[in-house]
Formats: structure tokens, C-alpha cells, sequence
């Protein structure tokens, strides 16, 4: 079926202002209404149907990457000064000054060094700072296997003792016999 337009039909001239809805036409015939101001209605595109019908050129594409760079120092940032806020309430970490060392009475107690354990084989997940918790303990578990397997296959390609002194005289060569020197 073709559509044919008449000839005595008014002619369509499309009227631009802020009362007129926006009307989407497919071949001629009204097939979307939008309520609501152009900007609502152009919220509702997706953004991969914009990407799709105007696809970025390179100084876009440049503009974008740098915005990215941009988005991701500034999260490295923030999460650098919440850090220093959460160190500064802390004064765990700083010692004395020597003016107020001075004026304690007797002697200053000495610095030791405090030696915590560290059992490199286990993870340490309640003193752990790491956004992603890591759980060594099937690498662990597949190293043993794999040791185990090299032991047996060690050990079965040793002789045993029986075969022993067949092993030892097959390896066993006989010095080469020379002529005495004759002066």
C-alpha cells in the first residue's frame, strides 16, 4: 500500500515556539507526542542512540579521555585526604618533641623496637587496608600439591636397592690401558 499525498492538502509547515508539543512524524503521520519543555525531552534520549547517530571525532574523543583523567585524580584526591583527615585525629604516630622530653623528670624512657610477627602464609584480613581482600590459602594448597607430585615422581625415578649394583656397574668404566713409556 503507497501513500499519495493530495494535491488540495494544506500544505505542513512546522511552527517553532514553546507551546507547541514536540511531534515525531514517520512517513508523514504523527507517531510520538512529548509533553514537557525540549530539554525534558531531549533527557530522554539514550545515550547510546546519541553516540550511535553522532559518533565523536578525535578532538571529542580527546576532550573525553581528559575528562576522564581528570575524574579519576580527583578521586585519587579525595581519597588521599580523607586518609590525611582520618591520620590527623591519630597521633599515634608522632613522638614527643625534644623540648618536652627535657622537661620530664628522670630519665626518658628509651625507644624500643617493637617486632610484630608476620606469618606471610595467612592473610591478614582484620588489619587489612585493601579494597580487595585476597585469600592465599588454595594458592597454598595447590603449591603443596604440586611439591608432593615432584616428590613421588622424584622418588619413583630413583633405582631401587636391589638394582643397585647393576645401575653402578653399568656407569662403571674401566680405565684405558697404556703402553709403559720404553727408554
Amino acid at each position: 500500500m503507497t501513500f499519495v499525498l493530495s494535491p488540495l492538502a494544506k500544505p505542513f509547515h512546522p511552527t517553532m515556539g514553546q507551546d507547541v508539543n514536540s511531534i515525531i512524524y514517520n512517513d508523514g503521520v504523527p507517531s510520538l507526542s512529548f509533553q514537557g519543555s525540549p530539554s525534558q525531552f531531549l533527557h530522554t534520549i539514550q545515550d547510546d542512540a546519541l553516540d550511535e547517530a553522532f559518533p565523536p571525532n578525535a578532538e571529542d574523543a580527546a576532550e573525553l579521555e581528559a575528562v576522564e583523567v581528570f575524574v579519576e585524580m580527583m578521586a585519587a584526591l579525595s581519597y588521599l585526604e580523607e586518609k590525611e583527615e582520618a591520620a590527623r585525629a591519630l597521633h599515634s604516630g608522632l613522638k614527643k618533641r625534644w623540648e618536652a622530653r627535657r622537661e620530664l623528670v628522670g630519665r626518658p624512657k628509651q625507644a624500643r623496637h617493637l617486632v610484630k610477627p608476620v606469618v606471610h602464609a595467612q592473610p591478614n584480613a582484620a588489619g587489612s587496608m585493601d579494597l580487595v581482600a585476597f585469600d592465599q590459602s588454595h594458592v597454598l594448597q595447590e603449591h603443596r600439591m604440586l611439591q608432593r607430585e615432584n616428590a613421588r615422581i622424584a622418588k619413583q625415578a630413583m633405582p631401587k636397592k636391589s638394582n643397585n649394583k647393576m645401575v653402578v656397574m653399568q656407569h662403571q668404566h674401566k680405565p684405558i690401558q697404556q703402553p709403559r713409556k720404553q727408554n
